[in-house]
């Protein structure tokens, strides 16, 4: 039975833009520990609205519904069957400083009406002697699945950023304080059974983890004497046995999954899941029964959800041979495992969601996350790898129009991605689906941006490793030339941040290769970003990875390349970005307007350029496929 008419699925007519790029019809679905309940973020207007179905009444309710310009769901998370808490973030403006302010919340059916705060906000006199109220009350240590009634909070309460551990009360807000703020350390971690184990914390020198004995009495660093694996691994979380931590390493030139022995003086680490193919990056997912970790779940990455679990594997077989053209990944699950939620993709639809019920072997249809976009308006993207003269091998996805006979070269669109922080391509991605649909060939290059490291640095950019970036851009286009997919008079780059200022620079470095570029919040002002860096907690991080390059500040930033970029550009911003602030586009447009250069300033209103507002992100997009169609010949 379909469950379109528990949830309910009309939608107003849209555009043929938002029919590609909309904001997802269904998404964030969750269900409640018993299962009676499946909980769902859905689009209604320019609005999402989450709301719950209670699956034995049949009835839907609305339980909060955000805008993404004054107010967004950052996740919400079922503390028992009744009571829902959310992460619910605003945009604060002070002066020309802009930051976000996010507040957990809670709310029980059938008691209260709206959310409700659930810590009890006072000002208290922390040691700069002025009064101070947390910025984030949503950093969740631990759910506490055992216990609903309270979770385990990182709060600074007394001293701004410098966080103490405390248990609250949800339901009336008070609060316990199990482990005061230790000076340095900015986020821990819990084992599974529920005690305050790993601890990280950063200086201007070095980054650092405190791992926790399990009686409390003493501690240990870890990874000391390998900083440069330190850098680069991430935390994942802990295993049932409490000396099991499972951590994401490189391995053999990928990101892959390791389970580290703490019993161990060497720290020995045992391969859990790895693919030759694919960066793996996800969260740990573990078994609501018998609370082991079972896989690493990343329904909406290209490499999918993975598991190492028996149990897990043979549900996953057995889903695959019911539905074997599709990625299938069990996003969620009852606390008894009997009903869990599956999302479908296959190579042009972004998701499709089902109720499985394993005691009666069904299998019912909720809904689709774009059910605008169908195998007549979208043919799905080809993943391609070639090697140049110099041995250099390129990964990257090609997605073609509909019809595309390869007769004719194409005016074509290089949009660079970089790792985890950006839109991975392989699955559905927006940018892609949308201009191929208006007969453009789409290239994504994975240039891998990244340092070793791990982290996104601008300042990698401005080096010796930006430009061979450059070089390698250049490369992909030769490629795409000699294989007859672009017109090498029609080629044009398309990035966001650090990729829009790594395309900036190529445009003014290879003018005559590249025919226009669009920028999305793009990085234009390295003095003035380093600067601005100043208002911000995280602002040593950016300023020591900048100042490796400060020498090529003001000669690599594009303001200052206006007489070279005289390509036709686009630059979408929005006011609210915290990143790259709107003033970088800004200056650019009126440099570029004084080297008499063509240029478009599409400004987004209260917005980030990340495009969570509905209204924001067609208008965006609309914007730019008319630049496109303008400055390339189809």
């Amino acid at each position: 039975m379909a469950l379109c008419c528990l949830l309910p699925c009309s939608l107003m007519a849209q555009s043929s833009v938002a029919d590609f790029v909309s904001l997802p019809n269904y998404s964030q679905l969750q269900l409640s520990p018993s299962g009676q309940y499946l909980s769902a973020l859905r689009l209604y207007g320019d609005d999402q609205v989450l709301v719950v179905t209670d699956l034995k009444a049949r009835e839907t309710q609305g339980v909060l519904r955000v805008d993404n310009l004054q107010n967004k769901l950052n996740w919400y998370h079922w503390a028992s069957d009744d009571t829902l808490l959310f992460s619910v973030e605003t945009i604060r403006r002070d002066n020309d400083a802009r930051y976000a302010i996010r507040r957990l919340q809670k709310m029980t059916l059938g008691k209260d009406s709206r959310p409700r705060p659930v810590v009890r906000l006072r000002d208290t006199h922390g040691q700069i002697g002025l009064v101070h109220t947390p910025q984030f009350t949503d950093r969740v240590i631990d759910f506490l699945p055992d216990d609903p009634d309270h979770v385990l909070l990182a709060l600074d309460l007394d001293t701004p950023n410098l966080p103490a551990i405390y248990q609250v009360n949800i339901h009336n807000g008070r609060e316990k304080r199990l482990q005061p703020a230790r000076d340095g350390y900015d986020r821990w971690w819990t084992d599974r059974q529920h005690r305050i184990r790993l601890g990280y914390g950063r200086n201007k020198k070095q980054e650092y983890y405190r791992l926790n004995d399990i009686d409390g009495d003493g501690h240990r660093t870890l990874w000391d004497n390998d900083p440069e694996f330190k850098r680069s691994l991430s935390i994942l979380g802990f295993g049932l046995d409490p000396n099991e931590l499972y951590i994401s390493a490189p391995h053999e030139k990928r990101r892959a999954v390791f389970k580290v022995d703490l019993t161990s003086e060497s720290l020995e680490r045992t391969l859990v899941l790895s693919d030759p193919q694919y960066n793996l990056y996800g969260s740990l997912l573990y078994s609501p029964v018998s609370g082991e970790a079972v896989g690493l779940s990343a329904p909406d990455r290209v490499h999918g959800t993975r598991y190492w679990s028996k149990e897990y594997l043979s549900l996953q077989r057995a889903l695959d041979k019911a539905l074997p053209d599709d990625n299938n990944a069990l996003i969620a699950f009852s606390a008894d495992q009997q009903k869990y939620i599956l999302k479908s993709r296959t190579r042009i639809s972004p998701g499709d969601y089902y109720l499985g019920d394993r005691s009666k072997g069904s299998l019912d249809y909720i809904g689709s996350e774009l059910p605008g976009v169908t195998d007549a308006n979208f043919a799905g993207h080809q993943r391609t790898q070639f090697e140049t003269l110099e041995g250099r091998v390129f990964d990257g996805y090609l997605t073609l129009p509909i019809g595309y006979d390869g007769k004719r070269p194409l005016p074509t669109l290089l949009l660079p991605f970089n790792g985890p922080a950006s839109s991975v391509p392989g699955s559905y991605d927006k940018w892609s689906a949308l201009l191929a649909s208006r007969g453009f060939a789409v290239y994504q290059p994975d240039l891998s941006f990244q340092i070793s490291d791990g982290s996104h640095t601008t300042g990698r950019l401005l080096g010796e490793r930006g430009e061979q970036l450059q070089h390698e851009l250049i490369d992909i286009m030769d490629y795409l030339i000699e294989t007859g997919v672009a017109d090498p008079k029609q080629i044009c780059l398309i990035g966001r941040g650090n990729s829009a200022l790594l395309n900036l620079l190529t445009a003014a470095q290879y003018p005559d290769r590249v025919h226009c570029t669009a920028s999305f919040g793009a990085i234009t002002d390295i003095p003035m970003l380093r600067s601005q860096s100043e208002s911000f907690v995280n602002g040593d991080i950016v300023r020591r990875n900048l100042d490796h390059s400060k020498p090529r500040h003001r000669s690599h930033s594009p303001v200052n390349l206006a007489d070279k970029l005289s390509q036709p550009q686009l630059l979408v911003h929005g006011t609210d970005d915290r990143i790259a602030t709107i003033e970088h586009s800004e200056r650019l447009h009126q440099a570029l307007l004084r080297a008499k250069q063509p240029v478009e300033l599409v400004t987004l209103e209260a917005s980030d350029t990340a495009l969570e507002n509905q209204t924001h992100r067609v208008q965006a997009m609309s914007a730019l496929v008319a630049f496109l169609e303008k400055n390339l010949t189809l």
